[in-house]
């Protein structure tokens, strides 16, 4: 879209309310006002309204916005690096990479910290509160119920040090990262009995939501090792291709 578009996208009462409504934290009323505006606009409009959220930093209305406008292309309003900071700060702390941690986070909330799943997880890396809690306690973190799960920082904190563990456990990213979404006990039967090429055994998980997010996960840290680190890298260059039967 042209400048001109986005200049007269920027002034329109209900876009400028849903932007007013995302700086006081009101997000919730935030989304939805910015859904109502959205809803209104031509195509081209929707494309400079994607734009203009990934100028102030709202993460996920720029990767949907631009994802309905048809800028499916255009990866850095798709897949914003949102909380590089506190990701870096994780992926150092627990040894993993910093672009499959934000290509999960991703696929888990698209960077929305206060976003609820209808199972109970929450934030960013939707944690089950239950584990949240109990992660908390492993790292001597303080625990203030629920509202903890909401806090980027503590999310995030919470979030990659369970997947860590998995990673430790399981011992290859896509096996983890199934983990995250199913549970460990699901993986540990999801072991194939002879060695297995890794896209093949994603193709064989039982549960569609699990091997979609599998796919989603590693597809996007593919993208952000591009946006990240400006290097484009196949797959197999960044995890095993083989998954390894369990002796």
């Amino acid at each position: 879209p042209t400048k001109a578009v986005i200049e007269k996208v920027a002034a329109m009462p209900g876009i400028e309310i849903a932007r007013l409504l995302f700086i006081e934290g009101l997000t919730v009323m935030a989304r939805r006002q910015w859904n109502f505006a959205i809803s209104k606009l031509t195509e081209e409009q929707q494309k400079g309204a994607a734009i203009l959220a990934n100028r102030w930093d709202w993460h996920s209305r720029s990767a949907v916005t631009a994802h309905h406008s048809g800028l499916t292309d255009d990866y850095v309003l798709r897949h914003p690096l949102a909380y590089r900071e506190l990701l870096q700060k994780a992926a150092k702390r627990e040894n993993l990479s910093v672009t499959w941690l934000w290509g999960l986070m991703r696929s888990e909330s698209l960077f929305m910290h206060d976003i609820r799943s209808p199972a109970g997880a929450l934030g960013l890396m939707q944690v089950m509160p239950y584990t949240g809690r109990q992660v908390a306690r492993k790292i001597n973190m303080r625990w203030k119920g629920v509202k903890t799960l909401v806090m980027p920082w503590a999310n995030i904190r919470l979030g990659s040090y369970y997947l860590a563990r998995q990673l430790e456990r399981f011992n290859h990213p896509a096996l983890a990262t199934a983990a995250y979404n199913a549970g460990p006990h699901r993986v540990d039967r999801w072991y194939p009995k002879n060695n297995m090429p890794l896209d093949s055994w994603v193709a064989s998980i039982p549960f569609t939501e699990t091997r979609n997010y599998v796919q989603r996960v590693l597809s996007a840290q593919v993208i952000y090792e591009w946006l990240y680190n400006g290097e484009v890298k196949r797959l197999e260059e960044l995890n095993p291709q083989l998954i390894l039967a369990r002796k």
